[in-house]
C-alpha cells in the first residue's frame, strides 16, 4: 500500500512540475499581454496628460474668464469700427458734410462724430478696460515700473507684430489674454490628436498617421510660429517702404482722380470685414472654453467611411512626353 501511494505522489509531483512552465505562461500573459485596444489606446495618455494640465481648475477659470472679456472687447472694437465705417460711407450721426478725407470739413465732420460718442459713459468703461485686456496698455510693465520690457514691446508693436499672434508674442508683450488666448490652441491640438488615437484604435486603424499630425502640428505651433513672425516682420518693413516711397505720388494721383472718399469708404469696409472675422474666431474661443468639444465635434466620428473612402482611391503612374518629341519625359501620378 505504501509502494502505490508513493508511486502516485511521484506521478503527481512529475505532473505538476512539468505543468509548471505551462501556468507561469499563462500567469505572465494575463499580466502583461493587454487587450490589443487597450494597448493602442495607451498611446494617447500623453495627450490626455497635456489635456488634463491645460483643463486644470486655475488654468480653466482664467480662460473662461479671459475669453468672456476678449469677445466683449471684440465686441466692443466691432461695434466702434462699424460706427466708422457708417461714418465713411455714409456720414456721421449729426448729418454733417463728410467732404474728402484730407479736407477741413471732412476733419471737422469726424471731429464732430467723436465728440458725440465722448460723451456715452458706456465708453468711458470699455474703452481703458479693453485696452489692458487685448494689451494695448500693458498694466503690468507699467505697474511694476519694468521700462526695458515697456520699451520692447513698442519695438515689437512697431514691425507688425502683435499679443496675440503666437505664444512668444504673448510672453513678449505680458499679456495674460494672450498666452491663454495661444495655449488654447495648443490644447486643442492634443485633444485632436487624442481623439484621433481614439477613433484608430477603436476601429482598427493605423495610428500612424495620427502621430505624423500630431508633430506637424507641434511644430507649426513652436517653430512655425517664430517663421511666421519672421514673415509678418519682412512684409512690414517692405510695405512700408514702398508705402513710404510712394505716399506722395498715390496722393497726388487721388486727388486729382477725386476718388479719396471711394479708397476711404473701401479701407473702412475692408477693415470692418476683418473685425468682424476676430468676433467670430472670439466668439469660438469662449464657446469651447464654457463647452469642450467631444471627439464627433472634431471630426472624428466618421474616420472609418473617411478611411474607407481613402482606401478606394486608385493611384497609376502616367507616362508623360512635355514636347512632343516622342521620348518620355516624365511619370506623373493620376488618381481616380
Amino acid at each position: 500500500m505504501n509502494k502505490i501511494l508513493r508511486k502516485n505522489i511521484a506521478v503527481f509531483l512529475i505532473v505538476l512540475i512539468a505543468a509548471m512552465p505551462f501556468y507561469a505562461a499563462s500567469v505572465f500573459a494575463q499580466s502583461y499581454v493587454q487587450d490589443p485596444a487597450q494597448s493602442c489606446l495607451a498611446k494617447k495618455q500623453d495627450s490626455d496628460d497635456v489635456v488634463g494640465t491645460l483643463d486644470s481648475g486655475p488654468i480653466k477659470t482664467l480662460e473662461g474668464i479671459a475669453s468672456t472679456l476678449h469677445f466683449t472687447c471684440t465686441a466692443w472694437a466691432t461695434l466702434e469700427i462699424g460706427k466708422n465705417t457708417y461714418n465713411t460711407v455714409i456720414g456721421t450721426f449729426d448729418q454733417c458734410n463728410v467732404g474728402t478725407p484730407g479736407t477741413p470739413q471732412y476733419a471737422q465732420c469726424v471731429a464732430n462724430s467723436a465728440r458725440i460718442t465722448a460723451d456715452v459713459p458706456f465708453k468711458k468703461i470699455m474703452d481703458p478696460l479693453c485696452s489692458k485686456v487685448e494689451c494695448k496698455e500693458n498694466f503690468i510693465a507699467n505697474t511694476l515700473g519694468l521700462d526695458p520690457i515697456s520699451e520692447l514691446q513698442t519695438e515689437i508693436g512697431g514691425v507688425g507684430i502683435g499679443p496675440f499672434d503666437n505664444i512668444y508674442t504673448s510672453i513678449a508683450y505680458l499679456c495674460p489674454v494672450g498666452i491663454l488666448f495661444n495655449l488654447r490652441k495648443l490644447k486643442a491640438i492634443y485633444q485632436t490628436h487624442s481623439c484621433c488615437i481614439e477613433q484608430a484604435c477603436i476601429n482598427g486603424l493605423n495610428t500612424e498617421s495620427c502621430d505624423r499630425q500630431l508633430s506637424e502640428a507641434t511644430c507649426m505651433y513652436w517653430e512655425g510660429s517664430i517663421a511666421q513672425s519672421l514673415v509678418g516682420i519682412l512684409i512690414h518693413f517692405i510695405s512700408t517702404f514702398f508705402a513710404e516711397a510712394l505716399e506722395e505720388k498715390v496722393q497726388e494721383l487721388i486727388a486729382e482722380a477725386g476718388i479719396g472718399r471711394y479708397i476711404a469708404a473701401i479701407k473702412a469696409l475692408y477693415s470692418a470685414y476683418n473685425h468682424i472675422q476676430k468676433l467670430q474666431e472670439a466668439f469660438q474661443w469662449m464657446s469651447q472654453t464654457f463647452s469642450e468639444p467631444n471627439c464627433d465635434d472634431l471630426n472624428f466620428d466618421k474616420i472609418r467611411d473617411q478611411a474607407e473612402q481613402a482606401s478606394k482611391i486608385k493611384c497609376n503612374l502616367i507616362q508623360v512626353d512635355i514636347n512632343g518629341d516622342g521620348i518620355i519625359d516624365r511619370l506623373e501620378p493620376r488618381c481616380a
